[in-house]
């Protein structure tokens, strides 16, 4: 649910001529061959779906939807993705349908349907929708970002009651997933029907979207729905554990097509769900005026610029581990979705990519010629690294002939040669640049990630500064409850990509950092596990140090 930034299109593209865009053959086959050697490289997968003056001229999926007895379920351009925070236009479409019908006023306050909230008398339905009601964002807290079973509106209601405002209402502006769980919670409690019927009736039917709905439970191949993954050391896509829908709701707990999505988009910037009035009030402001000058954000949606010559209007999102967004430019009559469910390469780059295409834009085609560099080089980049003001050291260490690096406290992560001292890991879109002295020995490191550039210094040059790497067989062999009658609590081991994590019944998530193949630590609280095995290799239990020490079984 977390939105992602498309703000960098209007940067890098600055200064260029308007050239109107037409979806040529020509055009077509291009993108669907970078997006075939994206996919092949393992770069990405997921669907696209380009539409102009209503009519599909592109639609193609590329990857799985999961597996099915062990067999690998391609997707198809019907393939239902989780969409994220895209979510949130159609929540607002929803108010303001509510609105238009006197069913509700966008200057209601919060006390008149939720009193228990923090501000409550304070924030309205306008500063729900446009973020400014400085309500705490409740996936901030690992509980909720990781919230993998079902979830009731009053446990969720009296999660946001004890959370504390981040500010005053109406003075400022920060993006929050509990204004749009409460939005979602406004029009049940209005229309006295759940988010699916009041979707359905309002949306859905009226556009012939037959494929979009908030589903009640998990994902379920058999209806064509797609789970997401991750791309586990540069070779197998592994399923990625999902968030209940009960905990994203009208924030981010809708499923859809590719193609519906466009659909819904250029229904709402062309008035076919709304007045004219209503669409333009939910357009975000531009200007001095803005809420973000930066990537302005209206009543659920946000402008999407690309260069300065072509704006759209749309969404972007982010859950579990798929990457949305989708955006109608009104002049072109041009729309475009990009779901994707297998996110390796930047989510924005390849954004940049297709439109750069469709609107003649100059870019160079993607080359990931693999670099080879010897182990002992590798290793002569290992140390700490360390920069001023910041609270955590990153590692980085050689294992075999593949150089690591972990932040600490967090998951290690694999990177790749994409040149002299020059590495990458495309997951979360970090390159790390390491600089050498005139003798040729590496002093610090420039860590590039979102734009944002961090420079840290090498504090310890060590050989054996090391990251232990455990096999990924071994850790989905550690999953699972462990407990015990003198612990206090059921703690859970989860796998999360390179590593796995732990979670004490009722407490947040926490990473756990490997010390060898079966001991593992989380020094924040001096927690140390190793975990035990049966003769024939089966994991049968824990030992837990924390000052004392426990013996945990592992529950079957």
């Amino acid at each position: 649910m977390k939105k992602i930034i498309l703000a960098c299109w209007l940067a890098l593209f600055a200064g260029s001529v308007y050239a109107q865009s037409r979806m040529t053959p020509e055009k077509i086959k291009v993108i669907d061959s970078l997006l075939t050697y994206l996919y092949k490289e393992k770069k990405f997968m997921g669907s696209v779906c380009i539409r102009e003056q209503g009519k599909p001229l592109f639609s193609k999926a590329y990857g799985i939807i999961g597996k099915k007895n062990g067999k690998p379920v391609p997707a198809n351009t019907a393939s239902k993705y989780r969409i994220g925070s895209i979510s949130k236009t159609y929540t607002a479409v929803m108010i303001m349908q509510l609105a238009e019908a006197k069913k509700l006023s966008l200057d209601d306050t919060l006390s008149k349907y939720f009193n228990m909230i923090p501000n409550a008398k304070k924030i309205s339905i306008r500063q729900l929708l446009t973020h400014q009601s400085g309500l705490y964002n409740f996936t901030n807290d690992l509980q909720w970002s990781s919230q993998y079973t079902p979830v009731s509106k009053k446990e969720m209601l009296a999660a946001f009651a004890k959370d504390k405002p981040d500010f005053e209402p109406g003075s400022k502006t920060a993006y929050s997933n509990t204004n749009y769980m409460l939005l979602g919670y406004i029009i049940e409690q209005v229309t006295g029907k759940s988010f699916n019927d009041n979707l359905q009736e309002l949306i859905c039917k009226k556009l012939g979207l037959k494929n979009t709905s908030l589903p009640k439970g998990g994902t379920d191949i058999i209806k064509n729905e797609a789970f997401s993954f991750m791309l586990q050391d540069d070779q197998t896509w592994e399923q990625i554990d999902e968030i209940h829908v009960s905990a994203s709701d009208g924030a981010g707990g809708i499923i859809a097509p590719v193609e519906e999505v466009n659909r819904f988009f250029e229904a709402l910037i062309q008035h076919k769900l709304l007045t004219s009035g209503s669409v333009q009030q939910m357009l975000p402001v531009q200007g001095e005026n803005a809420i973000n000058p930066i990537n302005s954000y209206g009543y659920g949606l946000e402008t999407l610029p690309f260069g300065e010559d072509h704006i759209g209007y749309g969404h972007s999102g982010h859950i579990d581990g798929f990457y949305t967004m989708c955006g109608y430019f009104p002049e072109e009559q041009l729309s475009i979705s990009f779901f994707d469910n297998g996110k390796v390469m930047s989510f924005n780059q390849i954004n940049i990519y297709l439109l750069s295409i469709i609107f003649d834009k100059a870019y160079t085609f993607p080359d990931f010629k693999k670099i080879t560099v010897t182990e002992s080089a590798l290793t002569g980049l290992s140390g700490i690294y360390r920069a001023e003001g910041v609270p955590m050291d990153v590692t980085v260490a050689a294992y075999g002939n593949k150089l690591w690096a972990r932040a600490s406290g967090q998951d290690s992560f694999l990177l790749t040669a994409i040149g002299t001292d020059k590495f990458e890991f495309q997951q979360a879109d970090i390159m790390m640049r390491f600089v050498r002295d005139k003798q040729g020995l590496v002093q610090s490191l420039t860590m590039e990630q979102g734009g944002d550039e961090l420079v840290m210094n090498r504090v310890i040059a060590s050989n054996d500064v090391a990251i232990k790497v455990v096999d990924a067989a071994l850790l989905s062999k550690y999953e699972g409850v462990y407990s015990a009658p003198d612990f206090p609590m059921k703690l859970t081991i989860r796998k999360t990509g390179t590593g796995i994590s732990g979670q004490g019944t009722g407490q947040p998530e926490f990473p756990l950092t490997a010390v060898s193949e079966s001991t593992f630590k989380f020094d924040p609280i001096g927690l140390e596990l190793t975990f035990k095995n049966s003769a024939d290799g089966v994991v049968t239990g824990m030992i837990v140090t924390q000052g004392k020490t426990f013996e945990l079984k592992k529950e079957q």
